[in-house]
């Protein structure tokens, strides 16, 4: 081998001091040795000392009759975030930043560990929490809110009797309820019960006639105790019944003495059963009407009854007597208007004596000319 001359060496010797040969490098891998071949034993000319330097951080030994290169750097305990980990060959030489001086293989990175929160750093004070007084748990069912026991009332168990086919045992159940109660539902509950189980969109006129007979007579009881109501009043030319009427135009002007017809319908009037040797078997309905007319000031106006006396209001009582119960009748007042132009106001009361039921109704800005 051809000895290495003195200036040869002090010049690569001042080279290497120039060079960053002890600053460490940050490397992801272990340090190791790298191994270069030998340098053909004859070579053409001299080696360059510089010309051994492969790459920053190695360093070369001067003692040595043939000079090779030693990589003392020390890798990074964690690698910089961002930087990507190789896992190439201990003998690649492609990257000049990464050192491979061992024949150990490459450790496997590890995993990400995803970055924890300032609040899970901080360690928490602990606060004595006090204990808390645990109850046994109960393991019997919770009430009902509407407890299974609770008895049903009086009209539900007679429907569902009498639905069950147990009409006796309807009648037992209604019993509980007062005297009028207990009537109206054996006349109510058959009917309700029928209606149910009827195709009333195609049942037979007998079906739907059968369940109208049953609702009438119910019907008929609670009219007698409703309200009176006037469900029409006007004046008309003439009358001949129930209905059968022909009216004047509204805002009609009358002549001063002519004679007024007012028409009323009532309904819910009272059709009292009677028995008595004149006139038999029968229902009677029985009426008081009063009229009386106030001029524009609001004060009465004087009238002449049938008898041809000056009253302040014309009064008569109805008594009708039917074969059958009715419950919409009609009233005819026939009276003189005043004799002085003007618009007046006409009122009307119907009462019911036996009943003590009671309806008015006033016409107003009636027209006399």
């Amino acid at each position: 081998m051809t000895a290495i001359r003195p200036i040869t060496v002090c010049w690569g010797f001042a080279v290497a001091l120039c060079l960053p040969a002890c600053l460490p490098m940050r490397s992801a891998q272990p340090v190791v040795l790298r191994d270069y071949p030998e340098a053909s034993t004859q070579p053409s000319e001299p080696t360059a000392f510089a010309s051994l330097i492969r790459a920053p951080g190695e360093r070369v030994s001067l003692h040595d009759p043939e000079p090779k290169v030693i990589a003392r750097s020390t890798p990074n305990p964690a690698p910089l975030p961002g930087w990507p980990t190789s896992a190439k060959s201990p003998s690649s030489t492609s990257d000049p930043y990464t050192a491979l001086t061992s024949t150990e293989l490459p450790t496997p990175p590890k995993a990400a560990t995803p970055p924890q929160s300032l609040a899970t750093l901080v360690p928490t004070p602990s606060v004595a929490t006090p204990p808390v007084a645990t109850q046994p748990i109960s393991t019997q069912p919770l009430p009902s809110s509407t407890p299974s026991s609770r008895p049903d009332s009086p009209l539900v168990a007679a429907v569902r009797d009498y639905v069950n086919g147990q009409p006796e045992r309807a009648v037992e159940h209604l019993k509980a309820l007062d005297q009028p109660n207990q009537e109206l539902m054996l006349q109510l509950i058959p009917a309700v019960v029928r209606a149910s189980q009827l195709d009333l969109a195609h049942a037979s006129p007998t079906e739907m006639g059968v369940l109208a007979e049953q609702l009438r007579e119910p019907a008929e009881q609670l009219a007698a105790r409703a309200p009176l109501i006037l469900d029409r009043v006007c004046f008309c030319r003439w009358v001949k019944n129930f209905g059968r009427y022909e009216p004047l135009p509204e805002g009609h002007a009358f002549h001063c003495c002519s004679l007024a017809e007012l028409y009323v319908e009532v309904r819910n009037v009272p059709s009292v059963a009677v028995q008595n040797p004149a006139e038999g078997a029968g229902y009677v309905t029985k009426l008081a009407c009063t009229l009386q007319v106030f001029d524009a000031s609001g004060a009465v106006v004087p009238l002449t009854d049938r008898s041809r006396n000056t009253v302040p209001a014309l009064t008569e009582t109805k008594r009708d007597f039917t074969r059958s119960p009715i419950r919409d009748y009609f009233l005819l007042f026939r009276f003189p208007l005043p004799n002085r132009p003007g618009l007046y106001d006409i009122a009307i009361k119907v009462h019911d004596p036996a009943g003590g039921r009671e309806v008015t109704r006033t016409i107003t800005k009636v027209r006399v000319e």
